[in-house]
């Protein structure tokens, strides 16, 4: 499935992002992160840490950090055999990655078309492709995408402050 949401900020959706990405490599699906820029796919990748800590804690099975796996780190391999993967946004670094691809402030992506165009093949395979994102004007590929979700085949959602709020965060 192909997913797409426009959302606001500061609502914990990359949070959100980053355990979905832990819980499915858990289970042995691949999984790459995409942010804007190399700090930010860092920043996410901490979060998935964060949550793989949380749910070895938990007791569920496989989800240990790996030996030398710390914050700064962009990639590990789950005992699952999944890989875990955080990279910046350039297509030429993420064409042809097989997995579940998370897509995060994509508004701000440069060659955002380019990106689209590198990982959603990957989704005839079965994979996931996730794109949130603040919206960030009228224009561009985020935009594009998420006007013509339906058409496109992406299953889109929408979360304003007021929802986040009424939600709880």
């Amino acid at each position: 499935p192909r997913k797409i949401a426009g959302k606001a900020r500061q609502i914990g959706y990359s949070w959100a992002m980053a355990l979905d990405a832990a819980m499915r490599a858990v289970v042995g699906r691949n999984q790459l992160i995409v942010s804007r820029t190399a700090r930010q796919s860092r920043r996410l990748m901490a979060m998935v840490y964060l949550h793989l800590d949380a749910l070895a804690a938990a007791g569920v099975r496989g989800a240990r950090r790996p030996k030398g796996a710390t914050e700064t780190r962009t990639e590990c391999v789950l005992a699952s055999g999944a890989e875990i993967v955080a990279l910046p946004a350039k297509p030429e670094t993420i064409r042809g990655y097989t997995g579940d691809v998370h897509l995060d402030e994509f508004a701000l992506h440069a060659d955002a078309a380019e990106i689209i165009a590198a990982v959603v093949p990957a989704t005839t395979l079965g994979f996931t492709v996730s794109i949130a994102s603040t919206p960030f004007g009228d224009d561009g590929e985020f935009t594009r995408v998420y006007r013509d979700a339906e058409r496109l085949g992406f299953e889109r959602h929408t979360t304003s402050i007021h929802d986040a709020v009424a939600a709880g965060f």
